[in-house]
C-alpha cells in the first residue's frame, strides 16, 4: 500500500501540492519573505516610483528568486 504525502500548504505561493517549488527550498523562501517584508517596511511600502509595493506572494517570480538569491548569499557567509 502507498501512502501519499500529507497536502501542505507552500508558504510562497499558498497552493498545495502543485507548487513548482521543492519542499526543500521553503526555509529560505520563508526568510526571503521575511526579508521583502522589513524592505518594504523601511522604504514606507513605496517603490522608488512612489507605487505601492505588492505582498511578496504577488511579485514576479524573477523577484521572489532574487530575495532567494540574498538569502543564499548571506547563508554563505554565516559559519
Amino acid at each position: 500500500m502507498k501512502t501519499e504525502k500529507p497536502k501542505r500548504k507552500c508558504r510562497r505561493c499558498r497552493r498545495c501540492e502543485s507548487c513548482p517549488i521543492p519542499w526543500e527550498l521553503l526555509p529560505e523562501i520563508e526568510t526571503a519573505r521575511v526579508a521583502y517584508g522589513a524592505y518594504c517596511e523601511s522604504v514606507g511600502g513605496k517603490a522608488f516610483n512612489g507605487d505601492t509595493l505588492p505582498e511578496f506572494s504577488q511579485t514576479p517570480e524573477r523577484i521572489q528568486n532574487a530575495w532567494v538569491a540574498v538569502v543564499k548569499a548571506i547563508n554563505k557567509t554565516q559559519p
